[in-house]
């Protein structure tokens, strides 16, 4: 598989989890399998751990929407990567999905504290992997976008001009 394919599969994987895990909970809530407390907080874990993934990589979609610019991505990945590279995602959505899934059902979720640690243990668990991997395939700036405007420079150690240390 080619990086770009790779980069594509993870790309939508990200997006559209995001949409859809969040949909998910929505009609469960509708459905009785959580309380509307329970559907806001649920949200507000989830989102934006997804989100934190698909904003950077549409960032770096938008930044290389011209794929002529970047024939490099069309080499051939080893099977390792491209293994992990599908396998993270895919095992990401449905530890989460599967979460919510079971608390919505009330199985083996005993309560709405026990799921939120659960979700909580997750998202960490995959967390750094899928930084990776997501910095990999879209750069860094995908993963933590380095904004340079807020960053203080080095503290000088000679006095300003015209002044004498005493």
């Amino acid at each position: 598989m080619s990086e770009r394919f790779l980069a594509g599969f993870v790309a939508v994987v990200f997006i559209t989890s995001n949409i859809l895990t969040v949909f998910l909970v929505i009609v469960l809530y509708f459905l009785r399998g959580f309380t509307f407390d329970e559907t806001t907080t649920t949200v507000a874990i989830v989102a934006p751990v997804f989100a934190a993934y698909a904003s950077g990589i549409i960032r770096f979609s938008v930044k290389h929407r011209d794929a002529k610019t970047q024939p490099h991505r069309d080499a051939p990945q080893t099977f390792v990567f491209s293994f992990i590279s599908t396998f993270i995602p895919i095992m990401f959505v449905v530890a989460i999905v599967g979460l919510v899934v079971l608390r919505a059902a009330n199985l083996g979720i005993t309560s709405f504290e026990q799921f939120k640690i659960l979700l909580g243990i997750a998202e960490a668990l995959f967390a750094g992997y899928a930084a990776l991997l997501v910095g990999a395939l879209f750069g860094s700036d995908a993963v933590a976008p380095r904004d340079e405007s807020h960053t203080l420079a080095p503290a000088s150690r000679k006095p300003p001009t015209g002044h004498t240390s005493d």
